[in-house]
């Protein structure tokens, strides 16, 4: 499946998720590096949504849901590690 797919039902998947819960999505990669195959999904507050930051329990949550949802569809045909964070402090202002 092509990059440009996964990251748009990865979006498609998560869009309901994070609105409901506070949350925006940041940005999305699948890359490859070194023999791995990652799927960075990057998350933030959405404005007004509860708490100043985005922390652990934050990207758990996240993770949790995704990777049951991602289970269910099995859209990516590889083997991949699925990574959930802040943009943190690189983000583009």
């Amino acid at each position: 499946m092509a990059k440009k797919n996964i990251t748009e039902i990865v979006t498609d998947e998560l869009r309901g998720f994070l609105s409901e819960n506070g949350y925006k999505l940041y940005n999305i990669e699948f890359v490859k590096e070194a023999k791995d195959y990652i799927l960075r999904v990057y998350i933030d507050r959405a404005q007004g949504g509860e708490g100043k930051y985005i922390g652990t329990d934050d990207c758990e949550k996240v993770s949790r849901y995704l990777s049951r949802r991602l289970d269910e569809l099995d859209p990516i045909e590889k083997s991949y590690i699925l990574e959930v964070s802040s943009p943190g402090i690189d983000r583009a202002l």
